[in-house]
């Protein structure tokens, strides 16, 4: 019909039909657009793949024996937290917690989550045997069974922060997969890389080089889980040997997104993307045995060891500013500004042990210039971390060690300053002894009142700055570099260990789709 109209129309009319009608069709296509974009909005869809870098290779996937930190990465999206799993937590006392499951929770194999898993879990991790790295922090737990799906939790001295550290957090192993063979043989087991878990994701494969070395390891969604969808289809790990290989393979675009724990080699990421900068309450520390050596017993020594670093220079020539100057084991600690007396190093004979990573390497090679131009002589002991805690620590086998403290977001100082915490095992690596600053640690813990806590966390923490037991340096955010089309990201989590970036995974997404508002 339309031809027909046009055959019966003259040249002149044939041209202005036409630009009528192409501004016609022109019309309708902004109206549409306009349309679409007052009443439409972009939501996250399902589907795609994110390759994520790691340095290192898993051993053992599990989050009560985690090996290597691709352990834990990994670990963290295939174990759910108990914390997920409860309906409620009814607290008895202040030393006692009954916790009761949700109902029809499972593994992804299908058999029933229970409480006997929750019992066999904190076993496992109290056997001595076992070697598990949160064997320390559940001395004195006891966990018993109430019934097929509640259990009740008992610790020796009141803790507060017991329900987020030790509850909420703790991750779950099957006991129908583990309760078969010798506690100390777990790690033998077939299902160290073939693990069966709780979490949003489940391990489908993994390759391996003619080395052994494990490249990579593919995770698809858990069709068993019991929360959230995730809107990513496909995680793919991907394995190297270390930062510059992983950077390379960013660069390339082997990978989507890698972490790094400073951010001190960002400047070799080339490829366009986005740099999260997320926090992490950890803090590096020179800390002094003052057993070592008669001169590190003076105050005035110490101080002036403290004073004759450039804290502010050192974060922004390491870190280009990506890193907090600490005074103390808080970040709120303050700068005394004092002016200390840095002729007393001169003729020092200095020694200071440093684990052999890159940034403490470099580190400890400014602080070593900035002690050398006050006077004194300082030699530098690098040592591989393989080696560091047989060498290093079960001894107490150094001068002044230049090391780093792990500090949960509820601020728990106990571990590092109180004076129960030395010798080795203890992780008061100053060896410091003050008796005010113990029994405002022990408060700290157990005190059910939040301002009466932060009162002595401050007073705690300004003591020991002001016995200056370790010579505080900085605290280096955490960097996380991805592609540009990844989306649901929080900038706004806390980084303690590199698990963590995976605690918002259910809001990662690369797919999107348009949807009527």
């Amino acid at each position: 019909m339309l031809l027909d109209l046009l055959r019966s129309l003259s040249r002149k009319e044939k041209i202005v039909f036409i630009g009528a009608l192409v501004v016609f069709v022109m019309a309708a296509i902004l109206s549409i657009s306009d349309y679409l974009s007052h009443n439409t909005t972009t939501v996250p869809a399902y589907g795609g793949e994110w390759r994520e870098g790691v340095v290192g290779q898993p051993v053992f996937v599990n989050p009560v024996l985690p090996t290597t930190e691709a352990d834990q990465d990994i670990a963290s999206l295939v174990f759910a937290p108990l914390g997920q799993m409860i309906d409620a937590i009814t607290q008895v006392n202040a030393t006692t917690w009954d916790v009761h499951l949700k109902q029809g929770l499972k593994w992804q194999d299908g058999a029933p989550i229970t409480a006997d898993d929750v019992v066999f879990t904190v076993n496992t991790i109290e056997d001595p045997t076992v070697n598990s790295p949160l064997f320390a922090s559940f001395q004195g737990v006891r966990v018993t069974r109430l019934s097929e799906l509640s259990v009740r939790f008992t610790i020796s001295n009141p803790y507060v922060f017991f329900v987020k550290d030790h509850i909420e957090n703790l991750g779950i192993i099957p006991a129908h997969i583990f309760s078969g063979s010798a506690v100390q043989n777990i790690k033998l087991s077939k299902y160290g890389l073939s693990p069966v878990g709780s979490g949003p994701y489940m391990v489908d494969s993994y390759q391996h080089d003619g080395s052994g070395f494990i490249t990579s390891m593919t995770l698809s969604p858990n069709p068993n889980y019991f929360g959230p969808r995730p809107h990513i289809s496909t995680m793919v790990f991907k394995f190297y040997q270390n930062n510059t290989d992983m950077i390379r393979a960013f660069n390339s675009g082997e990978i989507d997104g890698l972490g790094l724990s400073t951010a001190n080699s960002l400047s070799q990421v080339t490829l366009r993307h986005q740099t999260h900068v997320l926090t992490s309450p950890r803090y590096y520390a020179i800390f002094i045995n003052q057993n070592s050596t008669s001169s590190l017993k003076s105050l005035a020594v110490r101080q002036a060891l403290d004073g004759a670093i450039n804290k502010t220079a050192l974060v922004k020539q390491l870190f280009n500013g990506y890193a907090t100057p600490y005074y103390g084991p808080i970040a709120s600690t303050t700068n005394q500004n004092t002016k200390f007396n840095t002729k007393l190093l001169q003729g020092l004979n200095l020694t200071l042990t440093v684990p052999n990573d890159q940034f403490l390497l470099q580190t400890a090679k400014i602080v070593q210039s900035d002690w050398q131009a006050a006077g004194a002589t300082v030699t530098i002991n690098a040592v591989d971390a393989s080696n560091l805690e047989n060498s290093v620590l079960k001894n107490n086998n150094y001068q002044l060690l230049l090391f780093g403290n792990i500090v949960k977001s509820n601020q728990d100082l106990f571990s590092f300053w109180d004076s129960s915490q030395f010798p080795y095992p203890g992780q008061n690596l100053a060896l410091y002894s003050n008796s005010q600053v113990d029994s405002l640690l022990e408060d700290y813990r157990s005190n059910p009142s939040a301002s009466a806590r932060a009162t002595d966390l401050t007073t705690a923490s300004s003591l020991i700055a002001q016995d200056f037991p370790a010579i505080f340096l900085y605290s280096p955010d955490y960097i996380y570099v991805s592609s540009p089309n990844l989306q649901g990201f929080s900038n706004q989590k806390v980084i303690n260990t590199s698990d963590d970036l995976f605690s918002d995974i259910n809001n990662w997404y690369v797919k999107t789709r348009m949807v009527l508002k």
